[in-house]
């Protein structure tokens, strides 16, 4: 109740009270209560899969009324920084009123509950969530790719010498990490991190230090490969690392014109 009120901007008491109104008009028990917390009825189930919709269009409908000229989207900080902000930078030259409000903390898993509760317009993202997609549009936009990279110079000859490499990955149970690992297994060569970060910032500055190979979006560390802090590592020609697909997420029907214009002119 507690984090339902501070959503709604109430007060825990008047919530309560709004909430036993309405099972007073309807006659029914909408909430199981519990020690542990509130949970839906199945009465209350059928109640707001029948509502929630119509409050969706409403909350729409007050985006195209107000008509703001204003930007929310959700884009995670490593794809962020080398991908979306040169393409805000150009929509902010070409309409320096535009507003632009970015999400750049929350996990992907977040950001497709915050599109669905209206928080966000849309997103861009590299990894799609196997579930909780229904109801959302996702559109592929480009392809991103993926590197091992080290503090100096290093070429791999023999595929089976990369086993004997320190790793510096991100969680195993990642997309990334996983399609890394059955990328290179397909070449029988098996690998194991010797540090994990979920950060690529982090991931960076290890392979900065010395402390082993990085795996990361070439174009996140564009600058340090020109400037010689890393170096892209050689390796045999017949070995290709996987490619990183990047997503545009929406929930079906719900994007503005401004989403649709700076969507159509510096996405796509």
């Amino acid at each position: 109740l507690s984090k339902a009120a501070k959503e709604l901007g109430i007060t825990v008491p008047a919530l309560s009270t709004s909430i036993t109104t309405l099972e007073n008009i309807t006659g029914k028990k909408l909430f199981d209560r519990k020690p542990e917390g509130m949970k839906l009825t199945e009465m209350g189930e059928q109640l707001y899969n029948t509502t929630a919709p119509a409050f969706e269009s409403i909350e729409k409908s007050e985006r195209i009324l107000l008509d703001k000229n204003e930007l929310v989207i959700g884009c995670q900080s490593h794809l962020a920084t080398f991908y979306l902000m040169d393409k805000i930078e150009k929509a902010k030259k070409d309409d320096p009123e535009l507003v632009v409000k970015l999400n750049g903390c929350s996990s992907t898993a977040e950001m497709i509950k915050l599109i669905k509760e209206n928080k966000l317009n849309f997103a861009i993202i590299d990894v799609i969530p196997e579930e909780n997609t229904k109801g959302l549009t996702i559109e592929k936009v480009g392809k991103i790719n993926n590197i091992l990279v080290a503090n100096e110079p290093l070429e791999i000859k023999n595929s089976k010498d990369m086993e004997g490499l320190n790793y510096i990955l991100n969680f195993d149970y990642t997309i990334t990490t996983k399609t890394l690992q059955e990328t290179l297994a397909k070449y029988d060569i098996n690998i194991e991190p010797s540090m994990v970060f979920d950060i690529t910032e982090l991931r960076v500055d290890a392979v900065k230090r010395g402390l082993g190979v990085g795996y990361v979006m070439k174009e996140a560390v564009k600058k340090q490969l020109d400037n010689g802090e890393l170096y892209e590592l050689k390796l045999p020609e017949d070995i290709k690392l996987p490619e990183t697909q990047i997503n545009i997420v929406y929930k079906d029907n719900s994007l503005t014109d401004v989403d649709k214009k700076f969507i159509r002119k510096y996405i796509k």
